[in-house]
């Protein structure tokens, strides 16, 4: 089997981006002969909805390249990851109906939550767009299966599927919790994400527990890096609720490492199955988080954490106090954490299901199997 992935990796570094990488990287492309081909258009995340003249010049090269690479290279499958923001997919829509007018299978690979959203909010004929660019993809993956209702209208359910995440499970060196409790969010600092509600509930949790601390990672989205800072400093507890801006490798294993409790109270409607849920899972911390996208399938309620309401800072801060309070709590759901993590989350079970899936299109289809 040769499989093409007409896909962008990092830069810029998101969750998309990130398992494309770690896909291309896996025994499943190595058996399939994986080839890549980057198509990435923004170097930084704030230039994805800018038109610039340089991305025309590359939406035409792309376009050329990717028929190229299906006449050259003869894939059995082609396999793209569709946006959901209506100029990005009339440019995607372009890619896979191309690759289908050169006689090449097209599974989407879709990573986030949005498709439903951009069909109901759309004209009539971004509607008939949508339906006939649909018409003949041969398969679309959803990253859970909660998020299958985004393709219906649009595939039969038997062409709808899901597949769910992995991240590396590398070593790092042991490092104790610490002794005070602690609150870890880790995220860009997109409002929707939930930082303003943990940071409203950071409040009465830190007059009931006068050693806590809350710590918050990420980009900044509408405020700056310095407005941020002034704003957690002018906080009723600067010292103990503190941002610290964004962090990666091994800086953000540590913070993910010496914290008591992961909290993740997303409502961002894109929202799909975050990694950095199975990160935490990963360092066997109990999570706090939110009934959004497909975040309950990871995440199980009563047993590795806890699913509050969205956006209720006093439902957040009442989910936590329990788990503050008691650190066997926190350690048992933590090891449930873990052990779900390494039956179900690693890359290798994410390449394991990437090989099943082919191999299940392959026999339908009458190709010849996964070396």
């Amino acid at each position: 089997m040769k499989l093409l992935a007409f896909m962008p990796k990092p830069p810029p570094f998101n969750g998309a981006t990130y398992m494309v990488e770690l896909l291309c990287d896996t025994d499943f492309a190595r058996r399939t002969h994986l080839r890549h081909q980057d198509c990435g258009f923004s170097a930084k995340i704030s230039d994805y909805m800018r038109f610039s003249f340089r991305k025309a010049f590359l939406f035409w090269k792309y376009w050329f390249q990717l028929i190229h690479g299906i006449l050259a290279h003869k894939p059995d499958y082609v396999i793209l990851t569709p946006a959901a923001v209506r100029n990005p997919f009339l440019k995607d829509a372009l890619y896979w109906m191309t690759a289908s007018a050169l006689g090449r299978p097209v599974v989407l690979w879709a990573h986030g939550n949005g498709l439903k959203r951009l069909y109901d909010n759309s004209g009539s004929l971004m509607r008939w767009f949508i339906r006939f660019s649909h018409r003949r993809v041969r398969y679309a993956i959803n990253v859970g299966e909660r998020l299958g209702f985004n393709y219906e209208g649009l595939l039969p359910p038997e062409r709808v599927g899901h597949l769910h995440n992995g991240v590396p499970d590398e070593p790092v060196q042991p490092r104790p919790e610490r002794e005070d409790p602690s609150i870890l969010y880790l995220s860009n600092m997109h409002e929707s994400k939930g930082w303003k509600v943990l940071f409203e509930a950071a409040v009465p949790l830190c007059r009931e527990f006068p050693r806590l601390r809350v710590d918050f990672y990420g980009n900044p989205h509408k405020e700056s890096r310095e407005e941020l800072e002034a704003l957690f400093a002018a906080g009723p507890f600067p010292d103990r609720v503190r941002y610290h801006g964004p962090v990666y490798g091994e800086e953000k294993d540590h913070a993910l490492q010496g914290c008591s409790v992961f909290c993740f109270p997303s409502s961002y409607p894109p929202e799909a199955f975050p990694l950095v849920n199975l990160e935490a899972m990963r360092f066997s911390r109990p999570i706090v988080s939110t009934d959004q996208g497909a975040i309950r399938e990871a995440l199980h309620h009563g047993k590795g954490g806890m699913i509050v309401p969205q956006q209720d800072p006093a439902a957040l801060a009442e989910a936590l106090a329990p788990l503050l309070r008691d650190p066997g709590k926190r350690r048992q759901m933590g090891l449930y954490n873990r052990r779900l993590f390494e039956q179900e989350y690693t890359v290798e079970r994410f390449s394991d299901r990437w090989i099943e899936l082919f191999e299940r299109l392959a026999r339908e289809d009458g190709l010849s199997g996964i070396d």
